[in-house]
């Protein structure tokens, strides 16, 4: 190290002179008062090499890789442990390393050694020499080769011995001896070089050289300087801990914008932007309190951080959603209602000839004298299967819904939940409605909860309010635990340094990272059936005008919970209707299709214009369902034999088309003369 007093003098104006051992020299004890309070907590004491938790000054241990290789351009990659690998020099601005590459004349000699006293581990016996340790035992050697194994006990000449190693790419690895306890460094997802961000404003020698060598942990890097050496200083300045409103960036003004009046502007500054405060590895924002586990993902190169809530109050944030719609000029109304009695003469018009649950959605209330059947179900819990019918989907207030946010809305998570997502029927604020059931964004609001005594999880903080008015008022909210959020990006993020959690969500949102919710309480798990299907009306192009109930009915996420028609392709049976001339027709265009140009163009001519072929329903032919079909479809339903074989709709009995009833089973004796039973169950033409 060239120079360590300018390497502690940058030092110092980040962390302080606090947080190094020699604060009492005059050489590194500068004026400092606008400095973080997050540095990692370090001490002087003898022993901190074997917590590896030395201050800067003060340490003199590095994270070694125990491997050595003979060519120096053979990388091996190994597990790191801390290792004291520099001499001490009383009083001195640098100090001599115990380092060195592996050749010739030293190859013999470069085994770590760790103490019977203390249980440091010396990166060599020299080190432990220079440190007056003579009670060590020297770790286990193994020479490996990649082209062929040697026999060391041919060797008698040491040159002999180096010169076949290097042809044979071989290393040498050492190994902890038994009843020795080395500290490993888990560097495996942080960032321990120099610039890896592309933001540091000014290289300095010495700061990357004390980033790859001195090891003492500070959220996704390294050490202290790996942080240092990676932003830029208009970052290391927000990030002090020294907040105020008068030197907030331009997020936390537009979060402030957002409040309109003098009042509600004091309503946001408590809700959401207090200073976070770090203790005992703990962040503290105003009615929350976590810990954050970070992580660089190099193999995807995303940033995580896991942010676990030990402590939220959900019912003072519940409260100030209360509080801020008073001083609110609020107009939207939620655009909630359907008329279902329209919707259904719209569906059986259309050839849907299936009862729905209440008794006036009957067929016969519309063609008298007809008999019908239904085949989506009234129960209480349909929604668990998906099959409710589109009547009862309306009324019910549960749905499946995916814990994430993410700016592309096509993305699913695979761990989706059953969750309160729409306020109850007779509920009137308009503001907490539209809130819950139409609203999504990055915000400290649009966190799921639970309520642990009944396991009932609400998809976000308004969803639970009007379901729970009472009890918020009534302070009764004790048993109410928000999830925990985990923030992917595709950069990295420093959430341990932000005011507020509300911060940390629109920050994300800039970065366009992803927020996953999760929670430790067992909840009901679902599949998000069909969310590759068409969940939009007219995707076709052949619907001249869609009603508002079928659109709402059909595009509406929350009604995820509806049973589907006979054609699979669309998300729920008001798809189909909003798709379709004739309910469950068979689609005669491409509409989803991973072909390439040329096979797209063909297929969609012969799809449009070729004959109907009824075996491929609910396709009109086979150029039709080689257009529309994707493999990850199929994965949607429990086997190919229910989408094969489903049974025949009234759209198909009553039909002016030809569109075939498909038989459910056939056995050999079904087959004609002139027909053979093949191995996919069919009676096929000779």
């Amino acid at each position: 190290m060239k120079n360590k007093l300018n390497l502690m003098t940058k030092y110092t104006e980040y962390c302080g002179s606090s947080s190094l051992c020699s604060d009492v020299d005059t050489a590194y004890a500068l004026p400092t008062e606008n400095v973080s309070l997050n540095c990692p907590m370090c001490f002087c004491e003898d022993n901190c090499e074997v917590t590896s938790r030395c201050c800067a000054d003060k340490s003199l241990s590095t994270c070694v890789q125990p491997v050595y290789s003979a060519n120096e351009q053979n990388y091996v990659e190994a597990d790191r442990f801390m290792m004291v690998s520099i001499c001490p020099q009383h009083k001195s601005l640098s100090s001599n390393s115990c380092l060195a590459a592996m050749d010739k004349n030293n190859f013999q000699h470069l085994a770590p050694v760790s103490s019977l006293k203390t249980n440091i581990t010396y990166v060599n016996a020299q080190c432990s020499k220079c440190h007056g340790e003579s009670e060590v035992i020297e770790w286990i050697s193994s020479i490996s080769c990649h082209y062929h194994e040697l026999d060391l006990n041919v060797y008698s000449n040491i040159e002999d011995l180096w010169a076949d190693m290097k042809e044979n790419n071989c290393i040498i690895e050492y190994f902890p001896p038994p009843e020795s306890y080395p500290v490993p460094c888990e560097t495996g997802s942080l960032i321990r070089e120099c610039n890896f961000t592309g933001q540091w404003d000014a290289y300095d020698e010495d700061m990357e050289t004390a980033c790859k060598n001195h090891w003492n942990q500070f959220g996704i890097f390294q050490n202290i300087f790996c942080f240092l050496c990676n932003t830029h200083i208009n970052q290391r300045q927000v990030f002090k801990s020294q907040f105020t409103f008068s030197t907030m960036n331009s997020l936390e003004q537009e979060m402030l914008d957002s409040c309109k009046s003098d009042i509600l502007h004091k309503i946001c500054e408590n809700c959401s932007l207090s200073t976070a405060t770090i203790t005992d590895g703990k962040v503290v924002y105003s009615f929350t309190e976590g810990t954050i586990s970070e992580e660089y993902q190099f193999t995807s190169n995303e940033y995580k951080a896991n942010l676990t809530l030990v402590a939220w109050d959900v019912g003072e944030n519940v409260k100030c959603i209360l509080a801020a719609e008073k001083y609110m000029n609020y107009t939207e109304l939620s655009d909630d209602f359907v008329n279902m009695t329209a919707l259904y003469e719209e569906y059986v018009r259309s050839g849907g000839y299936e009862d729905w649950c209440r008794d006036e959605y009957q067929v016969n209330k519309i063609y008298p004298g007809i008999k019908s059947r239904r085949t989506c179900s009234c129960d209480l819990d349909c929604y668990k299967y998906a099959s409710c019918c589109p009547d009862v989907t309306y009324d019910q207030r549960k749905t499946c819904f995916s814990p994430f946010l993410h700016q592309d809305n096509n993305l699913k998570s695979k761990d989706s939940i059953f969750v309160l997502s729409k306020c109850p029927l007779n509920y009137t604020d308009s503001y907490v409605k539209s809130k819950c059931e139409q609203w999504e964004d990055y915000e400290i609001f649009n966190v799921p909860v639970i309520d642990v005594t009944t396991n009932e999880a609400y998809r976000n903080h308004y969803c639970y309010l009007c379901h729970n008015q009472e009890d918020v008022l009534n302070n009764n909210t004790e048993n109410v635990k928000a999830f925990n959020v985990t923030v992917i990006c595709p950069q990295t993020m420093y959430p341990m340094f932000m005011p507020s959690m509300d911060y940390v969500l629109k920050s994300s949102k800039l970065n366009k990272c992803s927020l996953y919710f999760t929670t430790t309480y067992n909840l009901e798990t679902c599949t998000l059936h069909g969310y590759e299907a068409i969940n939009q009306c007219n995707v076709t192009g052949v619907v001249k005008s869609v009603s508002n109930a079928a659109r709402r009915m059909c595009e509406d996420p929350a009604m995820n919970i509806m049973a589907t028609s006979q054609n699979f392709i669309y998300q729920n049976q008001i798809c189909d209707l909003c798709n379709s001339i004739v309910y469950e027709d068979p689609i005669g265009i491409c509409i989803i299709s991973n072909e390439n140009s040329r096979e797209k163009s063909m297929n969609s001519l012969l799809c449009k214009f070729g004959e109907l072929e009824t075996e491929f329903y609910p396709f009109k032919n086979e150029y039709c369902q080689r257009c529309n079909i994707r493999g990850d479809i199929f994965r949607n339903y429990s086997s190919s034999q229910d989408i094969l074989f489903a049974l025949p709709s009234y759209r198909q009995l009553f039909s002016t088309l030809n569109v075939a009833i498909k038989k459910t089973e056939f056995t050999a004796a079904d087959c004609k003369e002139n027909e053979f039973y093949d191995k996919y169950q069919f009676c096929s033409g000779l």
